[in-house]
């Protein structure tokens, strides 16, 4: 097994699982320093366990180079012509409605208000699926503009990409000025291009692999929304935006 992300884990059966298939493979990597320590804690080190890369960050396929030879001249005409813009990537769950989620939803939206307002450049809504076979993330993009008009971000400066190859919308996100949410591959690929990222942390596998990748980077914030502060959020963001 290649490039796992380990975590929670937070039930029983979860755990024994854990336990299990380490021991039933040849070898297994592990992403970031946190997915190591739990599955070192859960199997001891007998196991053949070792601490790689996200499989994203090594896939040749996904280098800045290999996306923009893979597009059509046309494709890429089109995305350049939005640009400037930054990237708003956020998952919605399947399993959670979207009022389970309003507070969490509230606090990127005001984090990425701030953002477009110290920046001045518009905000792309990224659905996490490809747009015209998945539906699941409408609703949490509605919320979030909604939300963006609330804070005084004019209509016309929100808009939503499409997509329809995973190359399409990886040159989506390394064609921004900025990436922002909790879309851990989303900011894995734009990173890879040195666009800036602010990585917004809900669970140990986004800090634990944006830390790993943007340790020396300059260009990438981590924020922990659970002891988020918009006073503190612009300040730390304007030191990353003026770097």
């Amino acid at each position: 097994l290649y490039g796992q992300g380990d975590g929670p884990a937070t039930s029983r059966t979860i755990r024994l699982g854990m336990r299990l298939i380490p021991i039933s493979c040849d070898g297994v990597t592990v992403r970031d320093d946190a997915s190591y320590k739990l599955a070192t804690s859960l199997v001891g080190t007998k196991a053949r366990l070792e601490l790689g890369a996200d499989p994203v960050v090594a896939a040749a396929r996904y280098q800045p180079d290999q996306i923009r030879n893979s597009l059509r001249p046309e494709t890429i005409r089109q995305i350049e012509s939005d640009r400037p813009y930054i990237v708003l990537a956020i998952r919605y769950p399947k399993l959670q409605r979207i009022d389970d989620l309003r507070d969490y939803f509230l606090t990127l939206s005001q984090a990425a208000a701030t953002i477009c307002r110290i920046t001045d450049h518009d905000i792309v809504l990224f659905p996490a699926h490809l747009s015209d076979n998945f539906t699941d993330d409408r609703p949490a993009l509605d919320f979030l503009e909604s939300q963006l008009l609330r804070l005084d971000i004019a209509p016309e400066r929100i808009s939503r990409c499409r997509w329809h190859s995973i190359e399409e919308a990886a040159f989506h996100l390394q064609s921004a000025e900025l990436v922002f949410g909790d879309r851990l591959h989303a900011l894995l690929l734009a990173a890879m291009n040195g666009v800036p990222v602010v990585g917004a942390v809900v669970e140990d596998k986004i800090s634990g692999c944006l830390n790993d990748m943007l340790r020396g980077y300059p260009l990438g914030l981590v924020v922990h929304m659970e002891r988020f502060d918009l006073v503190d959020f612009e300040t730390e963001f304007l030191d990353l935006w003026k770097a």
